[in-house]
């Protein structure tokens, strides 16, 4: 039986940001991805995407984003730079393969998999966030004659010209796609809300609102709500007469306690204002299987992290853990840490590291 030091289970941006991360330690590391190449999910969104946050703050370590792909990303652009991801940091892939389980095994995890069983004593998760579409059974449903699709079926508007369409939900996807389908001839276009969004312009003067979240992440949650509501109270307005009232909570509380991000506009603003949008399945996605990623509650076993989003360091004795940023870098050192104290593996020439520079995520 095949067997590595570390799996990731994936192969999109955070399984690419883990695996690079983790062969830079000199940990040798299997990425399994159930797709035909890396990143695929780009491939699927829908024609108009781009990326809603700034391009310099969005690449994966260690490889930015080059400039010739404009200050916001298209979406064919990201699976490119995905794909380049992957070749310079020569990760060891494997297509085609998807992940059936995993089981405790004598210290090591067994895997298996479409192509067979592996072992690895480390193994990183990273399914995606964003990975299985989420469509209620509302009431109904079934006798309903018209087209009923979710958000991921959608790709661009042709299909819906002159007719009537109902949005439902507003995260990003529902909000750029109501906008999509109003700038393109669907009359008319309904979007239908249960908790007012926050909205922000995606760039005011020409500065990134994301840098400007970013710039006040370390002030208490009342100041930054305060603040972002004299924001979009200046730069979008009161939205109230054209149907999406004020939000009953603040942004980053909102994004703290729900894992609500705010709509970053484009498009859904003006259309609201044009009356072209009055309120297409965009009701959300659900984290894949085997494990959970986000910010969920749940034990951490031995041997086993997952990257993408939040997570929440968690032990037997401190279950619910508390909020805690994991990405790709981290996890390596964690990894590479723990793997130093085993006798099974002391890599030359690190050791000395962990010893004086143990990683923050062990403490």
């Amino acid at each position: 039986m095949e067997e590595f030091e570390a799996a990731v289970v994936g192969a999109g941006p955070a399984g690419l940001a883990a695996g690079a991360m983790l062969r830079r330690q000199g940990i040798d590391t299997l990425l399994l991805e159930e797709a035909g190449d890396v990143g695929s999910s780009w491939r699927a969104h829908y024609d108009r995407l781009h990326l809603h946050t700034v391009r310099w703050l969005s690449g994966l370590p260690g490889f930015p984003i080059t400039r010739a792909f404009g200050k916001s990303v298209a979406r064919d652009d990201v699976h490119r730079y995905l794909q380049g991801y992957a070749e310079r940091n020569q990760l060891k892939i494997r297509l085609h393969t998807r992940v059936l389980g995993l089981e405790r095994v004598d210290a090591r995890w067994s895997l298996r998999t479409s192509a067979g069983p592996l072992l690895a004593r480390w193994v990183v998760i990273a399914t995606g966030f964003n990975r299985e579409p989420f469509l209620p059974q509302w009431s109904g449903r079934d006798q309903f004659k018209g087209e009923l699709i979710h958000s991921s079926g959608y790709r661009n508007p042709g299909p819906f010209v002159g007719r009537s369409v109902l949005v439902v939900g507003t995260g990003n996807s529902g909000a750029e796609i109501a906008a999509d389908l109003s700038e393109s001839g669907a009359r008319p276009v309904w979007l239908a809300v249960r908790t007012p969004p926050n909205i922000l312009r995606r760039d005011v003067g020409g500065f990134p609102s994301q840098v400007l979240g970013v710039l006040m992440r370390p002030l208490p949650v009342a100041v930054v709500d305060r603040l972002t509501a004299v924001a979009q109270l200046l730069t979008v307005g009161n939205l109230s007469r054209y149907g999406l009232k004020r939000p009953p909570r603040g942004m980053y509380r909102r994004l703290l306690e729900n894992d609500i991000i705010p709509i970053l506009d484009v498009g859904l603003i003006r259309a609201l204002k044009e009356h072209r949008v009055g309120v297409v399945g965009a009701t959300g996605w659900r984290p894949a299987n085997p494990a959970r990623c986000g910010r969920r509650r749940y034990w951490v076993p031995p041997g086993l992290r997952g990257v993408g989003r939040h997570t929440r360091r968690a032990s037997p004795q401190r279950p619910t853990g508390g909020p805690r940023r994991n990405d790709a870098s981290e996890c390596a050192r964690t990894l590479l840490y723990w793997l130093q104290q085993s006798p099974l593996r002391q890599p030359a020439g690190a050791r000395h590291r962990c010893q004086t520079d143990r990683p923050r995520c062990c403490a």
